[in-house]
């Protein structure tokens, strides 16, 4: 469990971190293309809205690899301003805690949604509302493993 474990997340890892970076990547040559068709007077009727469609995606596949990389501000400031303290320990348990239970109400929630809004179909691309709600879901449920992964760390730690 020890080694197959970090493999696991390290696999996720990579996975996150390559699906975000293709998404970025398409989002921009996608909006470049349509900024030049407009210049030419000539636009493409879908292209803001897979925009749109990839920033989601991209914005909560990147929540779980900003909290891994622990560049979240709140979290640099809080544990930076108690570094040398005996909170600091405590301070992490709790905020991870709370970085679980939101991911866990994210994931909860996010699946409720994309179930009431999968009949409806977005305008341009007639595709269903909640493949645009999937990535809260999805988000969440990656920073509830992320959680865990840490907490597995800490009790791990020979």
């Amino acid at each position: 469990m020890k080694v197959m474990l970090p493999r696991m997340k390290s696999w996720i890892d990579l996975c996150t971190e390559i699906v975000s970076g293709i998404g970025l990547i398409v989002m921009f040559l996608l909006l470049l293309i349509q900024v030049i068709l407009r210049y030419f007077d000539n636009p493409l009727f879908w292209v803001e809205e897979v925009a749109l469609l990839l920033q989601i995606w991209v914005v909560f596949l990147g929540v779980s690899i900003v909290l891994r990389k622990g560049g979240h501000p709140s979290l640099i400031l809080l544990q930076r301003a108690l570094s040398s303290t005996s909170f600091k320990l405590p301070l992490e348990f709790v905020i991870y805690g709370l970085m679980g239970i939101l991911g866990g109400a994210m994931f909860y929630y996010g699946i409720q949604l994309a179930e009431e809004t999968w009949s409806v179909k977005s305008p341009a691309l007639g595709i269903s509302r909640g493949v645009f709600i999937l990535p809260v879901s999805l988000g969440g449920a990656l920073i509830v493993i992320e959680v865990f992964y840490q907490f597995f760390k800490f009790l791990n730690k020979d």
